[in-house]
């Protein structure tokens, strides 16, 4: 259980820490499910970029599987219960952030994204961003 929570600790992490690992967390989610769709297969739970509000998203993700997590180990390492708070605190902004993804979904509705391709890590030998934008 130990290894599983430092997996998912950036929940536990500050806030902007937090939303930062999410973000990166959803891109991933987001650019497979461009690829389904392109694919014409079902779009994963979680993958549409088009209907996805991640802040709802992250909440729920919070009660059903981190925040349980927590409290559990923390009982006999009382130690995590500052984790425990952090995660209640996270979950509290998260729930803050709800209609602002709202507001960000409607106006991405009409929008076309990108098609984005790996790159190798190197070029040339300095390190590139992993993702281009093609057209």
């Amino acid at each position: 259980m130990q290894v599983h929570l430092a997996d998912i600790a950036s929940n536990s992490r500050p806030m902007d820490l937090c939303e930062k690992w999410a973000f990166r967390v959803y891109t991933e989610f987001f650019e497979q499910g461009d690829e389904e769709k392109e694919l014409g297969l079902n779009i994963s739970f979680n993958c549409d970029r088009a209907t996805v509000n991640m802040a709802k998203g992250q909440v729920g993700f919070l009660d059903l599987f981190i925040q349980p997590s927590y409290e559990l180990l923390a009982i006999p390492c009382p130690e995590l219960q500052r984790k425990v708070d952090d995660l209640s605190f996270n979950k509290n902004a998260w729930k803050g952030k709800i209609e602002e993804y709202e507001d960000l979904l409607e106006e991405q509705k009409n929008k076309q994204f990108p098609k984005l391709k790996p790159l190798p890590p190197f070029a040339n030998g300095k390190r590139v961003p992993h993702l281009q934008i093609t057209q």
